[in-house]
């Protein structure tokens, strides 16, 4: 949803994922990587997480986060490399 532009309904979901997810790492490393692109105000936080995970192992591996980047780019997200490298690290 996030990549349709509907931030707002996205944001519902992503808020019931993080609440469902548990102690699924592989799905908490995606929902925060869409914090990180989408959601400014948990930017900081979302990196912590993120970095957190990554040291753990988690991975997912395969997923693809280039709308997520793309939309985000066009969002005017800066640095638009970080987001690469996140998504590299998290589905690689």
């Amino acid at each position: 949803m996030f990549i349709k532009g509907e931030e707002s309904q996205a944001q519902v979901y992503l808020d019931k994922a993080f609440n469902f997810a548990d102690n699924h790492q592989d799905l908490l490393a995606e929902l925060w990587f869409y914090r990180l692109a989408h959601c400014p105000d948990y930017r900081q936080q979302a990196i912590e997480q993120l970095d957190a995970l990554l040291e753990m192992g988690v991975k997912s591996i395969g997923w693809d986060f280039s709308a997520n980047i793309e939309r985000a780019k066009e969002q005017g997200f800066e640095p638009i490399e970080l987001l690469q490298q996140y998504a590299d690290k998290i589905s690689q």
